[in-house]
This record gives C-alpha cells, sequence and structure tokens, in this order.
C-alpha cells in the first residue's frame, strides 16, 4: 500500500508541476536587429492567426476504428499578436502589444510537422470521438518559425504558399503531444470553406463533417536567431504549442497546399502559388466529404488556432516538482500510518 501511495505522490508531482509551469517572459526582436533596444518588446506568447492542418490519411479516424492509427500531422499559420501576461491577470492575455518601432510590421510565420497515432470510437450513429498522442515513427518532426521584414506579405491562406520563406529565426521538435477531436456527420454538411466566396478560394462544392478538438503539444527547443531573441536562454529547454482545432472553416481559408518539410521552400511541397483545384495531388487529398473514410483512408483538413509559450527552464520546475514530491510524500506517508 505504502509503494502504490509513494507511486501516487511521484506522478502527482511531476502532474503539479506542469500544471503550475506558466509561460515565461522573454525580449524579442520582431525586426531581427538584435540588441537594438528601440525594437525590442517583451512577450510570453505568440498569438497566431487560424490557419490550416493537414492529418495526412486520417479521415478512418471519423468512425469507429478497431484499430490504432498513425498519421502525419502539418501545420501553418501566420502571427496575428504578441501577447504579454501581467500578475497573471487573464484579462491581459491576448491584448495586442504596440510594437515598439514605426516600422513596417514584419511577417511571422510557423510551419510543423509530425507524427501522431490515435484512435476512435463511435459516441452515436453520427458521431465518433478521436483521441491521440506523439508518434516518435512519423516521417518527419519540425517545428520552424519564418520571418520576413518589410511591407510585403509572402503567405497565402489559400494558396497556402509563403509560410516557410524569409529567414529562419526558430526551431524545435516535437517530444509529446496529446490531444482529441469529436466530429459529427448528422444533418445537411456544410461547405468546408465558408470564410471566403467559393469561387476565390477554389474549393467549389466540397463537403465537410463539423467538429472541435484540440492538442497540447510539448516542442524541445533547437536554435533561435540572436537577431530576434537576443537574450535567449532557452537551447534545449521547452516549449508549448497548444492548439484548438475546428470544422469547418469560417475564419479562414483552408489551403490547397501545406509545407511538408523542414529547411525552407526548396525542400517543400508548397513552393509555388499553383492551386491544387481538382483535390487529386498528394497534399492535400481528401475525400468527396472532408472527415470520412468513405470507404477509403485519406486526409483530413482542420481549421487551427494555435498559441506558442516558452517554459521556465528546466532548474525551475525540477525545484517545483521536487517541492511537490516532498509534500506528496510527507501526505503518502502520513496516509500509510492511519
Amino acid at each position: 500500500m505504502q509503494k502504490r501511495l509513494l507511486t501516487i505522490a511521484i506522478g502527482t508531482a511531476i502532474a503539479g508541476a506542469a500544471n503550475l509551469a506558466s509561460a515565461d517572459a522573454f525580449v524579442f526582436n520582431p525586426y531581427g536587429t538584435g540588441t537594438l533596444a528601440t525594437d525590442q518588446i517583451l512577450i510570453d506568447t505568440f498569438d497566431w492567426s487560424r490557419g490550416t492542418a493537414l492529418s495526412t490519411n486520417a479521415s478512418v479516424l471519423g468512425v469507429d476504428s478497431d484499430h490504432q492509427v498513425s498519421f502525419d500531422l502539418f501545420a501553418q499559420a501566420k502571427l496575428n499578436i504578441l501577447s504579454l501576461t501581467v500578475d497573471g491577470s487573464p484579462n491581459a492575455y491576448g491584448t495586442d502589444l504596440d510594437y515598439p518601432s514605426a516600422k513596417p510590421r514584419p511577417e511571422l510565420t510557423f510551419v510543423t510537422g509530425f507524427g501522431e497515432k490515435g484512435f476512435a470510437r463511435t459516441v452515436s450513429p453520427t458521431q465518433s470521438a478521436a483521441t491521440f498522442t506523439y508518434d516518435s515513427r512519423g516521417s518527419v518532426n519540425y517545428f520552424e518559425i519564418w520571418a520576413n521584414t518589410g511591407s510585403a506579405l509572402k503567405s497565402n491562406n489559400i494558396t497556402g504558399a509563403g509560410f516557410n520563406d524569409g529567414t529562419l529565426i526558430f526551431s524545435a521538435h516535437v517530444e509529446s503531444s496529446s490531444g482529441n477531436f469529436t466530429n459529427d456527420s448528422s444533418g445537411t454538411l456544410p461547405n468546408i470553406d465558408t470564410f471566403t466566396n467559393n469561387a476565390t478560394s477554389k474549393w467549389g462544392s466540397l463537403k465537410t463533417v463539423t467538429g472541435t478538438g484540440g492538442t497540447q503539444i510539448m516542442l524541445h527547443i533547437d536554435s533561435a536567431n540572436a537577431s530576434y531573441f537576443p537574450d535567449f536562454k532557452y537551447l534545449n529547454h521547452y516549449a508549448t504549442f497548444n492548439t484548438q482545432n475546428n470544422l469547418n472553416f469560417s475564419q479562414t481559408d483552408p489551403s490547397h497546399c501545406l509545407v511538408n518539410k523542414a529547411g525552407g521552400t526548396a525542400n517543400s511541397f508548397c513552393d509555388t502559388n499553383a492551386l491544387n483545384t481538382d483535390l487529386t495531388g498528394q497534399n492535400p487529398n481528401t475525400n468527396a466529404i472532408n472527415g470520412l473514410p468513405n470507404g477509403i483512408n485519406k486526409d483530413v483538413l482542420l481549421q487551427q488556432y494555435a498559441t506558442l509559450s516558452l517554459l521556465p527552464e528546466p532548474t525551475t520546475l525540477s525545484l517545483l516538482g521536487l517541492g511537490m514530491l516532498g509534500f506528496g510524500l510527507r501526505r503518502a506517508s502520513r496516509q500509510s500510518k492511519a
């Protein structure tokens, strides 16, 4: 019994440390001018605009699956705002910080790709719920932030081009993830894109299931450009990348192409402005109803909203974890004596 209580105490300490760890504030220079004080800003979160996520060969998760399904997840978006939490006030979170200079705002974008695995279960005849976690056997594993300075915007949500060009300022890889998604195929299914007139977005009459979910992702930081992160101390530390996923696309257009490799446009699938209008290409390649297999396991497009925050240095987390572990052990000891 005491051994079991010890196990519970250790688990509580680790989970508690993770839950109590908040985003760490750091100096960021969105213009890439390094230590130039007039271009620096104190932030703790990159708050991204709505973008597109693509789960390859994952439509089978739209129904009850009696076996594990492995797939690659790709996503991309451009920055919405830089934010800073003040004294833990939730009202301050997400507040748009004034850029420190009158220069044109740079364009910041992220691209990511990594493996996941999951199961689905039937909730009702028209609903299924899927859960998934990180899969180290995925074909890719990268997270990158790219910067374009000046007034020209390069990224295009409809074509999917321009999300991995310019200057690479941050790179990381995924070490863990945990997520869920519940979809619904009842009633009259909507078009996948109701944000822009389909004649403009070129998605035609493609239908989709509706649904909602989210993912919590732990990133291991590999590099940071000192011109953008002038006092950066987080190499080999961790960041959290949290997402909310929805269907259909009502707040942005789904991309016809998604970056599927690290390293810039020369290495990726999305290096042109061509629209994949017939949906027969590899990226994406959906079914007639996005989110349902219809006898063939194909890709699933998702509208995604994401935030990126850096965690305190590992020593801080370790001390916090040890403190909670001591509390847990003391409590376990008391319970074993009772």
